[in-house]
C-alpha cells in the first residue's frame, strides 16, 4: 500500500517480445485511460461491450497471425494462476479447451522444424491450463486485427483484466483492466464513537448518515468509515467546524494499491478523529454545572482534492468538484469532564489507547522504535513496531504469545524489550516528575497482576514479588521444584522486563498427576502482562502448556522391538515361563471339573482343548505407559497398582484363545445349540475344523501375528509461535497372519539318490507409521519409520500411513548322494573303483507386492503399489571322494577338508513402484472424462524392469 506515486507510474509498461499488440474497441461509450502503468478501459455498468487485438508490430508476422489467444483473470485475482474460461455465443457452459495451452503450443511446435525443440510448461505459461479461447485473424480496415470478444459486467467497480498473448501472460500493455464504473461519487460517510478503547477486529461500514446521535465529549475517538467509487486521481479533505470555527482541517491520502491498481477504483478508507481537550479553550466552551449538558454543535465535512503525484483525467473534474458529503456531531461538557488548563496539554498522553493510531501519531512527544517480545530462540514477536513513516503499526487483537514449558528443566527466558526509547521532547515540554506538578512526564513500566503489589489508595506500582505465594507441590520425592509461571530475572528497567517462564505441575503424586491428566484437568496457564508507557498501553497474554508427553506401548512376541521416539522403557513383560505357571493354574482348576464336564456332554473336547493348550508354545508379551513431563518420565508400569493391572490384562490376551474355544465347544454342544449364537459358533467350528483338516492333509501351518505398537501424544511449539498437537503412532504386524507349507520328494536312481524340500510360505505384513501435526494438518513420519522396512527395501516416506505387504517365499533344499561302484579294465586287468559325492544346494527368493496408503494435504488421499523380487539367492557345497586301483588309493575334494558353504545368484532382484494415484484427482478426472463423453482410453506405459542391476528403490 502506499499513498504517493511517481509520475513515471503513469507510462505504459511495455512487453518485451517479438510482437507488439493492444486491446482496442469500437463502443463509444467506452472510455481508456492510463493508471498506475496499464491500460483501463471504464465501462458502463450492465452494457455489453465488445473488445479486439490490435497488432502493431510483428518480428515474425505469420507465426503472430498462428498464434494469438484471449486470457481474463478477474480483476481481485490480478497477477495470480487463477484464469477465467470463455463461453461460445449462444451457450449456456464454457468451452473447455483440448489441450491446455503449454500442451497446444508444444504440439504446434512439432509441425514447425524450426521451433521443433521448444517446449513450453505449464509454469512457463503462467498455469493458464485450459481457460484460453483462440483469437482469429482477421484485417479490418486496413490494421491487422485478432479475436472478437464481447463482456458485461453488473457490479461498480469490478471487472477482469484482460490479454492478448502470443505464448503467455505478461500482465502489462498488451492486456488492459475492463472496470465497471459510474460517475464519480462519495458512496459511504459515516461516523461512530469508539465506546471502547480496546475494540477488536473493526469491520468497515457502508452506510451514510447525516447526524451522528451519540454525543461527544473531549478526549473521544471517532471512527470515521468513508468509501469511494470512480476517483482514483483524488484524496480527501477533511474538516471539522464547530460554532463557525475551523478546528481541523486534514488531508487524508487514499490507501492506493501498487499491485493491483484496479483495486482502486473501489476504496474503502477508515480514519480516526481525535476529539482534543484542547479544543475547549478554542471555543471558549464553558463546562456545565450540577450535572447539566453543555452542548455544542459540530459539522464534519469531507471534499475531494486531487494528489498531485498522480496523472489526472480532466474529464472528472467537473464531476468531483461538486463531490461533498457532512455528518454533524454535538459535543456534551459537563463537569465530571471539566480539565484544568494546566492539564491540557499531557492529557493525550496517559489516554489508555490500547491499540495505535491507525493513521496519526501527534500529540506523543515519548518516543520508541518498538516493543518486542523475544525468547532466544524463535524471531521475535513486535507488538508495536515503527514503519518508514513514523507511525507505529500494530495487529488489531490482543497478542496471545503461545509457549510449551516445563517446571525446572524445560523452561523459557522471556524479554520485554522497549528499543531506543526516546523521552527528551516530554522532559523538555516540562513534564519533569522531580517538580511535583500535577502535569508530568508518565515513566514507562511493567506490570505482572499476579505478581506485582499496589499501594492501598496510590496507583504507584510497586515492583516485587507477591507476599502470599503460592504453592505448586508435585510428589513427595520433590519430583519437580515449588515454580511458578512467572519469575523475574534481573533488574526491571523502564526499558526491559526479562522473566523465567515455566509450567506449574499442581499435583501431589504420581496418581493425581495421571488423574488429573485423564480428566483433561492440566489445561494452559495464562500470564498477563502490563507494559504502560507514556504513549500507549499494550497487555500481551503468555499462554503456557503443560510439556507432558503420554505414551503408551504393547507388544505380542514382536519381530522386532518399537518403541516411541526410539528410546526404551521398562515394561512389565509375561515370559513364556510365566505363561507357562498360568498354564500350571488351568490345569490345576480344570481336573476336579472333570466329572461335571464330562456329564454335560462337553467334557471329552473341553479337557482336549485344554490340554492342547497347556502343551502349546506360549508368547512373550510387553506393554505399558509412562508420562513424560519436564523432560523426566513417570513409569507407570512399574508403579502399584498399574503394574498388576497390566499383568493381568496380559494373562486375559493369553487366556483368550482358550476362552473362545471353549465358549464354542460349549455353544455347540450343550443347550444352546438352538440359539442363534450357537449355530454361527457351530459354522465357526466347523471352518475351523475343515481349516485343521485342510491343514494336516496338505501339510500346512499357520503363523498368527506378531505385534508391535506405541503410540505417543504431547504438544510443540510451531516456527509461527502457535502450539500443535502432536499424535505419533506405530504399528508394526509382521506378520499379521501367514501360512507355510512344505513339501518332500525323494527318488532314487542306479547309483544314488535325490532328496527335495520346497517350503513355500505367504504372509501378509501391515506397517502404520503415522505423525499428525494437527496445526499444520500435514503427516510427516516417526523415528520408528527406519525399522518398519519391508521385503521391498522401499523405505516410508513422506505422506506414507499405512504400508500393507504380501509376499511369498520360496526356499528349495535340495541333497544329491551318488554312491558308484564298479570297475573297469586295462589290459585285461579288472581295475576296481568307488566314487562317492554329496551335493547339497539352498536356494530361496521372495516375490511380493506392497501398497501403500497415505495423504498429501493438497492433493488428499492417496495410495501407491509396488512390485519386487529380492532374487534367487543360494549356497552350495560339494563333498567328493574317489577311490582306484587295487590298493584303494583315495582323492578327496578341497585337499581333503570338509567342503564349505559357496553363495551363488541365479536370479537378479528388482523392485519397481508405480506413481501415487491421488483418488480425489482421480475421480474428478474421470468425472470430466465422462462429462466430455469421451470414447478413447489411453493405456498406462508398460513398466520396464531391469534385472541386470538391483534397485532397491524407486526414482519416482
Amino acid at each position: 500500500m502506499s499513498t504517493l506515486l511517481n509520475p513515471d507510474d503513469n507510462k505504459v509498461k511495455k512487453e518485451n517480445n517479438f510482437a507488439d499488440k493492444e486491446i482496442t474497441t469500437d463502443d463509444r461509450s467506452v472510455r481508456r485511460e492510463i493508471y498506475q502503468g496499464y491500460y483501463v478501459f471504464l465501462i458502463p455498468k450492465d452494457k455489453t461491450v465488445n473488445f479486439r487485438i490490435i497488432a502493431i508490430k510483428a518480428i515474425n508476422k505469420e507465426a503472430t497471425q498462428r498464434d494469438v489467444y484471449w486470457v481474463a483473470q478477474s480483476y481481485h485475482n490480478f497477477k495470480t494462476h487463477k484464469w477465467l474460461s470463455f463461453k461460445v455465443k449462444g451457450k449456456e457452459k464454457s468451452k473447455e479447451q483440448s489441450r491446455t495451452l503449454a500442451e497446444h503450443l508444444n504440439f504446434l511446435n512439432e509441425g514447425y522444424q524450426d521451433h521443433k525443440g521448444e517446449k513450453y510448461t505449464e509454469e512457463g505459461t503462467k498455469y493458464v491450463g485450459k481457460n484460453y479461447a483462440k483469437a482469429s485473424y482477421q484485417k479490418l480496415m486496413g490494421k491487422d486485427t485478432f479475436g472478437y470478444i464481447t463482456y458485461k459486467c453488473n457490479t461498480l467497480g469490478a471487472g477482469i483484466w484482460l490479454e492478448g498473448v502470443n505464448y503467455r501472460p505478461g500482465w502489462m500493455s498488451q492486456g488492459a483492466f475492463v472496470i465497471a464504473v459510474d460517475t464519480p461519487q462519495i458512496t459511504t460517510f459515516y461516523a461512530k464513537k469508539r465506546l471502547n478503547t480496546q475494540e477488536r477486529k473493526l469491520q468497515f461500514i457502508h452506510k451514510d448518515i447525516q447526524a451522528l446521535e451519540t454525543k461527544l465529549e473531549y478526549s473521544n475517538i471517532v471512527d470515521l468509515y468513508i468509501a469511494l467509487h470512480n476517483v482514483p486521481y483524488y484524496d480527501i479533505e477533511l474538516t471539522v467546524t464547530v460554532d463557525g470555527k475551523v478546528l481541523e482541517q486534514e488531508h487524508i491520502s487514499l490507501n492506493r494499491n501498487i499491485d493491483n491498481p484496479a483495486l482502486d477504483y473501489n476504496i474503502e478508507q477508515r480514519y480516526e478523529l481525535y476529539i482534543k481537550p484542547e479544543w475547549i479553550d478554542t471555543l471558549n466552551h464553558e463546562a456545565g454545572t450540577n450535572n447539566e449538558d453543555s452542548i455544542k454543535t459540530g459539522k464534519l465535512s469531507i471534499v475531494l482534492v486531487p494528489n498531485r503525484a498522480v496523472m489526472h483525467a480532466p474529464y472528472t473534474e467537473e464531476q468531483v468538484k461538486k463531490l461533498k458529503k457532512e455528518i454533524t456531531f454535538k459535543i456534551n461538557y459537563k463537569d465530571a469532564w471539566s480539565i484544568d488548563t494546566d492539564e491540557q496539554e499531557w492529557i493525550p498522553q496517559i489516554v489508555e489507547i490500547y491499540e495505535a493510531p491507525l493513521v496519526t501519531q501527534d500529540y506523543e512527544e515519548c518516543g520508541y522504535s518498538s516493543i518486542q517480545v523475544d525468547d532466544g530462540v524463535n524471531t521475535p514477536v513486535y507488538l508495536l513496531k515503527e514503519e518508514g513513516n513514523g507511525c507505529l503499526s500494530a495487529n488489531k487483537t490482543t497478542e496471545i504469545l503461545e509457549y510449551v514449558a516445563g517446571n525446572k528443566n524445560n523452561t523459557h527466558e522471556i524479554t520485554i524489550l522497549l528499543k531506543d526509547v526516546d523521552t527528551q521532547e516530554c522532559y523538555e515540554a516540562g513534564f519533569d516528575n522531580a517538580t511535583g506538578r500535577s502535569k508530568s512526564h508518565k515513566d514507562n513500566i511493567f506490570i505482572v497482576p499476579d505478581y506485582d503489589i499496589e499501594k492501598d489508595s496510590n496507583t504507584a506500582v510497586i515492583i516485587g514479588r507477591e507476599t502470599k505465594s503460592k504453592k505448586w507441590e508435585l510428589f513427595a520425592q520433590n519430583r519437580f521444584e515449588d515454580t511458578p509461571v512467572f519469575k523475574e530475572l534481573g533488574k526491571r528497567t523502564q526499558e526491559q522486563l526479562k522473566f523465567r517462564l515455566a509450567y506449574p505441575y499442581d499435583a501431589y503424586n504420581e496418581h493425581t498427576f495421571l488423574l488429573k491428566y485423564l480428566t483433561f484437568q492440566i489445561k494452559p496457564e495464562y500470564l498477563p502482562i502490563v507494559i504502560q508507557t507514556c504513549r500507549y498501553v499494550r497487555t500481551p497474554v503468555f499462554k503456557v502448556y503443560p510439556d507432558v508427553v503420554f505414551v503408551y506401548h504393547y507388544m505380542y512376541n514382536p519381530k522386532k522391538e518399537l518403541w516411541f521416539n526410539n528410546t526404551k522403557v521398562d515394561l512389565p513383560e509375561l515370559k513364556a515361563d510365566a505363561v507357562s505357571y498360568v498354564k500350571d493354574i488351568v490345569d490345576w482348576l480344570f481336573d476336579p471339573l472333570k466329572p461335571i464336564l464330562e456329564k454335560m456332554g462337553v467334557g471329552k473336547e473341553m479337557l482336549s482343548m485344554i490340554k492342547k493348550y497347556v502343551n502349546s508354545p506360549s508368547p512373550e508379551q510387553k506393554t505399558g505407559f509412562h508420562m513424560i513431563a519436564d523432560g523426566e518420565e513417570i513409569n507407570y508400569s512399574q508403579l502399584q497398582p498399574y503394574k498388576a493391572y497390566l499383568h493381568y490384562q496380559m494373562i486375559l490376551i493369553a487366556l483368550l484363545p482358550l476362552i473362545i474355544e471353549l465358549l464354542l465347544i460349549y455353544l455347540t454342544r450343550g443347550k444352546n445349540l438352538q440359539t442363534k449364537l450357537g449355530k454361527i459358533a457351530k459354522k465357526a467350528q466347523n471352518i475351523s475344523k475343515d481349516l485343521k483338516d485342510l491343514g494336516s492333509k496338505y501339510n500346512i501351518e499357520v503363523t498368527y501375528p506378531q505385534l508391535a505398537i506405541n503410540y505417543g501424544m504431547y504438544r510443540q511449539q510451531e516456527k509461527t509461535g502457535d502450539i500443535a498437537t502432536v499424535l505419533e503412532c506405530n504399528l508394526q504386524a509382521a506378520p499379521l497372519i501367514g501360512l507355510k507349507t512344505t513339501q518332500k520328494f525323494d527318488f532314487e536312481f542306479p547309483g544314488g539318490k535325490v532328496g527335495l524340500k520346497a517350503i513355500f510360505e505367504g504372509k501378509i505384513d501391515i506397517d502404520l507409521n503415522l505423525k499428525y501435526n494437527t496445526y499444520t494438518e500435514v503427516f510427516t513420519l516417526t523415528k520408528n519409520a527406519r525399522d518398519q522396512v519391508g521385503k521391498s527395501k522401499i523405505p516410508f516416506k513422506a505422506g506414507d500411513v499405512i504400508k500393507a505387504d504380501r509376499y511369498i517365499t520360496c526356499e528349495v533344499k535340495t541333497i544329491l548322494d551318488i554312491d558308484k561302484q564298479g570297475d573297469f579294465r586295462i589290459i585285461g586287468i579288472p581295475i576296481p573303483y568307488n566314487i562317492k559325492v554329496d551335493t547339497k544346494f539352498d536356494i530361496n527368493g521372495t516375490i511380493g507386492m506392497e501398497t501403500r496408503f497415505g495423504y498429501h494435504k493438497e492433493h488428499g488421499l492417496y495410495y501407491q503399489n509396488s512390485y519386487y523380487f529380492t532374487g534367487a539367492n543360494g549356497k552350495y557345497k560339494v563333498d567328493a571322494e574317489i577311490s582306484a586301483g587295487i590298493f584303494g588309493m583315495k582323492h578327496k575334494s578341497g585337499g581333503g577338508d570338509t567342503a564349505k558353504w559357496e553363495k551363488i545368484q541365479v536370479l537378479k532382484p528388482f523392485t519397481w513402484q508405480e506413481p501415487r494415484i491421488y483418488l480425489v484427482k482421480t475421480f474428478k478426472n474421470l468425472a470430466t472424462t465422462n462429462k466430455n463423453n469421451s470414447k478413447h482410453v489411453t493405456a498406462p506405459k508398460a513398466p520396464q524392469v531391469d534385472f541386470s542391476t538391483y534397485n532397491s528403490t524407486t526414482k519416482h
